[in-house]
């Protein structure tokens, strides 16, 4: 990833400038996928840009996007089990 990019995405504090650029550059972010999955996993915390995410990639090839969209599903998972735990 470009530090230009690193830097932009860096500022991206819930996962909407994230989700915005995998939408905008689905054609050539192949090889930044992995981690452009990480920034939103680590940033969005009430999971809409997660779930968003999984869905988009879905429906533009589940196969190809596979590996995201799975890093993507446990995440949300994780996340509506946390929300369901006693505190």
């Amino acid at each position: 990833m470009d530090e230009n990019l690193r830097k932009q995405l860096s500022q991206d504090t819930t996962g909407l400038a994230t989700y915005e650029y995998i939408a905008n550059n689905i054609d050539t972010i192949d090889e930044l996928l992995p981690e452009l999955v990480d920034i939103i996993v680590q940033v969005d915390t009430n999971g809409q840009f997660v779930v968003s995410t999984a869905r988009y990639l879905h429906a533009i090839n589940p196969e190809h996007y596979a590996a995201s969209i799975d890093v993507l599903v446990k995440r949300s998972e994780e996340h509506t089990s946390e929300l369901q735990s006693p505190m």
